[in-house]
């Protein structure tokens, strides 16, 4: 990269959402969720807010809605060149549009590194903070996830895209749906033993012309990916109108109010109209009124309604993945200070790790934490 924080420039559609406003456990995602609310728990979201604003100077405006946090000037420049420079005032070297080929461990645990230039550079301890796969465009190509199996004991779990928009065939029978966006609730229910692995609620779900996407979707995405890696199948499940079930039954029976209306008028007064036409042809009651539906048709359409199945057909792959799932296990890794457990003097940090957090901040979240953890207590071996 010939600039430092170009994954920040790109944030957020520029604006840069650097903090949520709190988490808890379920914005968070690892095959060692125990070792990562330890980590979390080392610098609350106040505090860290805090250094943002009063040692990087940089002022805030809260999404009370959204429950982000958010540069006051929108603009994650600010956010970029404030770490920039209070990097420089503390004597940090920044080097740009450079490789790291390797690194190695001496006998005496001290660190070598290599780059694309033939460098070498010697240190006590060793940050690795080199992300995983997501974005390749601005220079991630998993190059330290290689580089740490290759170099130290540590195992990997397979990354994986996370957060990423679906292929898939949208509903109905007739013209793509691409455009039409709502909030929705979505299931992930096992299709092995039926229970209900992830869910999201009233969160925004967005018809895309290859298929879906919005929060929605990317934060439960990962789901669907770990079952193309031997987890299990899984279905995601769409209540469109957010209502229970048996408030779309009462309306269907409610024949003097409704009787006369067509099915699609009653559904689209939930839905947008295109979707309840969609999903009324799918059902096969698009053209007949409330007090022609026979019994199984309104259970039907009452089904595809609150627990619509998706078809998904693929996935939207790296360069559309906001972060990388997988990496090096955090049960490998100090929680406490992020040493490695296994190549003393080795710290880890951020997306190389096997943790990512849901849309809104959390990614940014865990870097900062991490980042902190990782850099004092490698400077103190130092």
């Amino acid at each position: 990269m010939r600039e430092p924080g170009k994954k920040i420039l790109m944030s957020g559609g520029s604006r840069c959402n650097l903090l949520p406003v709190s988490w808890t456990p379920s914005d968070y995602h690892s095959s060692s969720m125990a070792s990562a609310k330890v980590v979390l728990k080392h610098w609350p979201v106040e505090d860290c807010k805090r250094w943002f604003t009063e040692d990087m100077g940089l002022k805030l405006a809260k999404e009370v809605e959204t429950n982000k946090w958010f540069p006051e000037d929108n603009s994650a420049r600010s956010v970029r060149d404030g770490l920039v420079r209070l990097a420089q005032r503390l004597g940090v070297n920044i080097v740009c549009d450079t490789k790291v080929n390797d690194f190695q461990r001496n006998e005496n645990n001290t660190w070598d590194l290599c780059d694309d230039k033939n460098r070498v550079y010697h240190c006590q301890s060793l940050i690795v903070t080199s992300g995983g796969l997501s974005f390749p465009k601005v220079g991630t190509d998993g190059i330290g996830h290689k580089i740490i199996t290759r170099a130290t004991p540590h195992t990997l779990v397979e990354p994986y895209p996370a957060l990423v928009p679906f292929k898939g065939v949208h509903p109905g029978v007739g013209e793509p749906l691409h455009g039409i966006s709502l909030d929705v609730d979505i299931k992930v229910k096992s299709k092995v033993n039926s229970k209900i692995l992830g869910n999201s609620v009233s969160q925004g779900f967005l018809f895309t012309h290859k298929g879906f996407s919005g929060p929605a979707i990317l934060n439960l995405s990962h789901y669907k990916l770990l079952e193309t890696r031997g987890g299990p199948e899984v279905a995601y499940l769409v209540n469109w109108g957010r209502q229970r079930r048996e408030i779309w039954e009462d309306e269907f029976q409610n024949l003097p109010k409704n009787g006369n209306k067509h099915v699609s008028t009653v559904v689209s007064g939930v839905i947008p109209k295109r979707l309840a036409d969609a999903i009324c042809a799918e059902a096969g009651v698009l053209n007949k009124k409330v007090n022609a539906l026979r019994r199984e048709e309104r259970s039907s359409l009452v089904t595809l309604l609150t627990a619509y199945e998706l078809n998904i057909t693929g996935d939207m792959g790296w360069n559309m993945a906001e972060v990388s799932g997988g990496g090096v296990p955090m049960s490998e890794v100090n929680p406490h200070t992020m040493e490695s457990k296994l190549a003393p003097r080795l710290f880890l940090a951020g997306e190389i790790l096997d943790a990512f957090g849901n849309i809104g901040g959390f990614n940014f979240y865990w870097a900062w934490v991490t980042g902190k953890l990782a850099g004092i207590n490698a400077a103190q071996l130092s």
